[in-house]
Parts: structure tokens; sequence; C-alpha cells
């Protein structure tokens, strides 16, 4: 499981319906606006690709600037057609940022889609997930959040225990929307600061070293903010039976999680590669 669907988890534990406007979805619109809390600061993700309510012809325009001239290479009905995958790590400050986009062609229908349960399938195929749950109302309301009946629908907070790389041990809170309109559903997930140093549900990072037995011991916990990831699919027109998965995602990457090394950089593109393959996979067989 990658780190962007592992927030994405986080996302999907318990929001139910999407709503009705990518604009209602302020998780989204917070993610390629303000940004998400990096700790002394906001960083933003890149607006979509792929807007709402083109024309055919504005559609292909699109493609092309996203695949390039050899677009049959990934429209082509194979779960190993072509994919993008960009990933990067922006340093400033002393801050080390890791970025990663990717973009795939895959095949079925939106509506299926659409399904909460297919999309938690879909995120986490066949996958150890962590320790997810969702966080109820009443766990909820001693922190000062209140869902209000508008919203509980399609906005959700869980919290995650995940182990990266066997390196580091990730205890993640946040918040996550789904939003559904027309021909495209976008799920949003951030960390929320609120959980920084709580008792429950921290958000933290502790390094993990083998024991003499060659088991995973966490170290002393630390805390961590800095995580966003939003996934847009879009139904395509031009290519018919074709949906348009983007994903664009940062997560703070402190030099003490791999001693400044590249690991995360170097794993990620095997990973998305292979999700990719799954999704596909997966999409093609709720779709017949």
């Amino acid at each position: 499981m990658t780190i962007p669907t592992t927030i994405l988890i986080v996302a999907m534990t318990i929001a139910a319906e999407p709503a009705q406007s990518h604009e209602q979805n302020t998780v989204y619109q917070q993610l390629i606006g303000k940004g998400t809390d990096v700790g002394d600061g906001f960083m933003a993700l890149p607006s979509p690709s792929m807007p709402d309510g083109l024309s055919v012809t504005q559609e292909q325009a699109k493609l092309k600037e996203i695949f390039g001239d050899n677009l049959d290479s990934f429209t082509r009905q194979s779960v190993v057609a072509d994919h993008i995958m960009r990933t990067d790590l922006v340093e400033s400050g002393g801050k080390r940022v890791r970025t990663a986009d990717f973009w795939c062609i895959a095949y079925g229908k939106l509506s299926v889609v659409k399904d909460k349960d297919f999309l938690n399938q879909l995120l986490m195929p066949g996958q150890d997930s962590g320790d997810a749950k969702g966080l109820s109302a009443e766990q909820l309301a001693p922190r000062g959040i209140k869902i209000g009946p508008s919203e509980q629908d399609y906005v959700g907070y869980g919290h995650v225990n995940y182990d990266l790389l066997k390196k580091v041990r990730l205890s993640l809170t946040g918040v996550g929307r789904w939003s559904s309109v027309g021909q495209s559903v976008v799920t949003a997930a951030m960390l929320d600061r609120k959980f920084l140093e709580d008792r429950e549900f921290p958000n933290q990072w502790s390094p993990l070293k083998l024991n003499e037995a060659g088991g995973l011991v966490a170290g002393t916990p630390q805390p961590y903010m800095g995580a966003g990831v939003y996934m847009k699919i879009t139904q395509l027109s031009s290519v018919s039976g074709a949906l348009l998965i983007e994903s664009h995602m940062l997560i703070n990457e402190p030099f003490e999680w791999f001693q400044g090394n590249n690991l995360l950089g170097s794993k990620l593109p095997l990973i998305v590669k292979d999700q990719v393959k799954i999704m596909r996979t997966e999409l093609g067989k709720a779709s017949r």
C-alpha cells in the first residue's frame, strides 16, 4: 500500500455518501488552494490536469498535454498499459517534502467508482491497510470537532497506524471528504493539527529498529504534520469506456526517516506501478 492510499483510507473510513459539488469538498479545495499544513507553513498540491466540463476536442487536447503524442500506449485496453508517475523532493528551510503524482487510463463505469465500498477496495486491494478506523461523533466532540447534519454523509475523520518500509511507524489522524459531480469523483484527505499531541489518536512518527528476535520495535515518538492527497477520477468522452485517474500527494519526509537516502523516492514508482495494475483489474471486474 502506498502512502497516498494510506492517507486516503482516512478519507474513506466514515464518509458514506459524496458531496454533490467539488466546491463543497473543503479538504480538496484547501489542498489545491491554501495547501496542507507541513509544520511551519503550508504547501499546495497542483490543480487537476483534467478540468470538468470540457468539450471532446478540449479533452483530447488535455490528454495530449498529460500523456504526449503517443497516446495509444496509455489508452490501450490493458492492465499493463503505460502510465505516468513523477516524484520529487522539495527541500526548503530544513523541511523535506516528498511529492508524488500519477496519471493512468483505466476502463470501467464511473457509477462503480461512486460506490464507497468499491472505492475502499480500489484504494487498498488485497493489501494490509494497517490499523485503520473511523472516529465517531462521540470521539470528536471532546476535541472541539462537530460535523453538522448537512456534512455527516460525506466528511469523516479517521486514524491509521502504518509501518512505512519497515523504517518508520506512522500514526496518522486526519479528515477526508469525497465529492461526485457530473462525470468525475474526487476523494481527498489531509492530517489535522488538532491531533498533533492527542493522547489517543496522535499525529506522530517513530523510528523502527530490529530487536534481538528480529522483530520491529518502535523508538521514541516524534510529533508529525504534513501529509495530504487527493485522487480525481474522470469519465472520458473522447475515449469510449475510459476513465482518467490522477492522484496528487505530498508528505513531509524528515531526514531522520531514511538518513537522507532516497529510499521512498526509489520505491514509489514500483509501488504505484503495481497499484495501477490492480486498480485497472478491479475496475474491469466490477464494471462487467
